[in-house]
């Protein structure tokens, strides 16, 4: 299935379901870049992605959907089977594997010789491909410039080293650095700042940084703050027993993935840590439980070391715990 089959016409004919962290962020990016008014986006949580889907399938304005580094549920993949809709599913997380039974489900955990993937690679994977299966399509937009532009490809790959933790196995900073440039200006500003960058691409070297001399200021704030913040999320930790393992538990609804992989480094007595938000619970562990099977037994999913699932704070406590005074 490829995507100039259906985007030849000129007008709005395919829709982006993709969530808003900066995997599935860098997909509409992408997206809008290379194939701009032709595409309609929307970035949604978790929980919203089977609602979206459902209401882009039955509305009839597109003629192709496309679903990035998210899943729907075993409703709307039998919906799609009995329909004549053209519709794509690319992801990469293990407790989506199920769907690949489906003939519109590409689930990915990695490539052949082992190299872990993620929403924005395949996306971006996907797009070459259909670039090279028609050299004619590029024609009036930017496609060509999927074999072009070497900063759109830095991109790519610095969100997958992030996405991954490949960034802490092999030290590319400059990953971790990009993450907090997204949380810093948002998704819109985030993505303007971006696309800029894709278009002034022929100014980049090989060796050129990512990130220019102001960013770079930023970007040295920035790791203060969540320097500080760690400190005071480690001292607040609270550990107790979930699913059978030692955890640690804390409120956090900021940089969760770095506070996290800290704060189970600095507490080796404990399997992983559970970070309380208002609506949902993220997980965070190094290779010592498979926390996407803990999350899909709640309703969420996730990989090894990183996953959540809709459960707040107030809940968690609450009904799985069971001990609120412990958090008072």
């Amino acid at each position: 299935m490829l995507i100039y089959k259906y985007a030849k016409g000129g007008k709005k004919m395919l829709k982006l379901i993709t969530h808003n962290d900066l995997d599935r962020v860098g997909c509409g990016i992408i997206a809008s870049y290379i194939l701009g008014n032709e595409i309609d986006i929307s970035y949604c949580s978790n929980h919203q992605v089977d609602k979206v889907f459902s209401d882009a399938l039955s509305s009839g304005e597109y003629e192709m959907i496309i679903l990035t580094d998210v899943s729907i549920n075993k409703e709307n993949a039998e919906k799609v089977k009995e329909s004549d809709m053209n519709v794509l599913l690319l992801d990469h997380h293990p407790t989506a594997l199920w769907l690949n039974e489906y003939s519109f489900a590409k689930v990915l955990i990695g490539d052949t010789d082992g190299t872990k993937t993620c929403g924005t690679q395949l996306f971006a994977s996907f797009l070459y491909q259909s670039m090279e299966e028609d050299k004619d399509f590029h024609k009036g937009r930017k496609m060509f410039e999927m074999v072009t532009n070497k900063v759109l490809w830095k991109f790519v790959r610095l969100v997958t080293y992030w996405d991954t933790w490949q960034w802490k196995e092999e030290n590319v900073l400059e990953a971790k650095e990009l993450n907090m440039l997204f949380d810093i200006y948002g998704l819109e500003e985030f993505s303007k700042l971006i696309k800029k960058k894709f278009e002034n691409y022929e100014l980049y070297g090989d060796d050129s940084s990512f990130f220019g001399i102001a960013e770079r200021h930023v970007l040295k704030l920035r790791q203060r703050e969540i320097d500080d913040l760690f400190k005071k999320k480690n001292k607040s930790l609270k550990k107790t027993k979930f699913e059978g393992h030692d955890v640690g538990v804390i409120f956090c609804d900021r940089f969760y993935s770095e506070i996290g992989n800290r704060i189970c480094e600095e507490n080796t007595d404990i399997d992983f840590v559970v970070m309380l938000q208002d609506h949902t619970t993220s997980l965070r562990g190094i290779d010592k439980v498979n926390l996407g099977d803990i999350a899909k037994k709640y309703g969420g999913g996730g990989h090894n070391n990183a996953a959540g699932f809709p459960i707040g704070a107030v809940n968690f406590i609450d009904e799985i715990l069971g001990d609120m005074n412990d958090f008072l």
